[in-house]
């Protein structure tokens, strides 16, 4: 059904799932979604803050069905149940970045989950033609901007591995694969598409230098192995914009040390490690209490400097030529 043959009175509402959730939770079921959230629907003018009529126009949205868009730290309402007020809304990205503390511009912080993303704050807007260009923080006066970077095959790319080639129990043996596998195959994360700088939607996944012979071991470290390889062609966009010197990680697959070591030498940058894996929780957390000065301030710990490794480097071009091949 066209959206215009609905009345006001019972016109649809169409909105991520925070403006969902804000609506069914709080009191006064206000329909409101925040800059962060809203950014990421194609519909949102990140300069006004506002929904852009000419997006509307061109993917056919109404304007009267979206909700109001709001900062990310302003006073949405109180929990119906319990009564507890909540102040700040947000995707996980800005949630992450504050949730990191204070980052200086020549560092980004990698967060790797289900997907990964790369963020580096901003001093004022600035667009680009590869990456995003994001909402790190919003209130009724000040608007902060951040850079990002995305991959979307992360952990989702170990579960793909784990359905698609029968691997028991990977997660738990992937420490010690990390340690003992030296000259993996080579594998092209396409699983959910490629995020930045392509954007290109499903590609077949494949495995390059695999024989029968192939052990379960060597396939997950390739996964791995991939992940960091999409990282640093990532990391080298950002760099054209400004030099990177550090690294940051968060995130659930920052636990795997041989990860972490990988993207040290491959990048030839120090990486830190957050002792607290969850970022976003912790950044929306401190948002929400009001932005306490101290109480962010989360713990790192110097975790690698880089060492040459020529094995990775060589499986790293190869990954390169292999993705320029399948994308000309």
């Amino acid at each position: 059904m066209s959206l215009s043959g609905f009345s006001d009175a019972d016109r649809p509402r169409l909105s991520p799932l925070s403006s969902f959730l804000l609506y069914h939770l709080l009191e006064n079921q206000p329909y409101v979604i925040d800059h962060s959230s809203a950014q990421r629907t194609q519909l949102f003018d990140i300069h006004t803050l506002d929904w852009s009529e000419t997006l509307a126009q061109w993917f056919g949205v109404p304007l009267h069905y979206l909700p109001a868009c709001m900062p990310i730290c302003v006073d949405y309402g109180r929990l119906k149940h319990g009564g507890i007020p909540v102040t700040a809304v947000c995707g996980d990205q800005s949630a992450a970045m504050v949730g990191a503390g204070e980052l200086h511009e020549d560092t980004v912080l990698v967060n790797i989950g289900s997907g990964a993303f790369l963020l580096r704050k901003l001093r004022r807007y600035r667009g680009s033609e590869n990456l995003l260009t994001g909402i790190a923080y919003s209130d009724a006066e000040t608007v902060k901007y951040l850079r990002e970077a995305t991959i979307n095959g992360a952990g989702s790319a170990l579960d793909w591995a784990v359905k698609t080639w029968g691997i028991p129990d990977l997660l738990e043996k992937l420490p010690y694969w990390l340690e003992t596998v030296y000259n993996p195959p080579v594998f092209i994360n396409t699983v959910g598409g490629l995020g930045t700088p392509w954007m290109r939607g499903a590609m077949e996944p494949t495995l390059i230098g695999a024989s029968q012979e192939t052990t379960d071991a060597e396939r997950a470290v390739a996964v791995i192995e991939s992940i960091v390889f999409l990282i640093r062609l990532n990391l080298d966009q950002i760099s054209r914009e400004l030099p990177v010197t550090r690294l940051r990680l968060s995130g659930g697959l920052s636990r795997l040390d041989g990860l972490c070591r990988k993207l040290c030498n491959l990048s030839g940058l120090p990486v830190e490690r957050s002792d607290d894996m969850e970022a976003t929780a912790r950044g929306v957390a401190w948002l929400a209490t009001g932005q306490p000065r101290r109480w962010n301030r989360a713990g790192w710990m110097d975790c690698l400097t880089s060492k040459t490794d020529p094995g990775l480097e060589q499986r790293y071009r190869i990954f390169q030529a292999e993705l320029e091949r399948l994308l000309a």
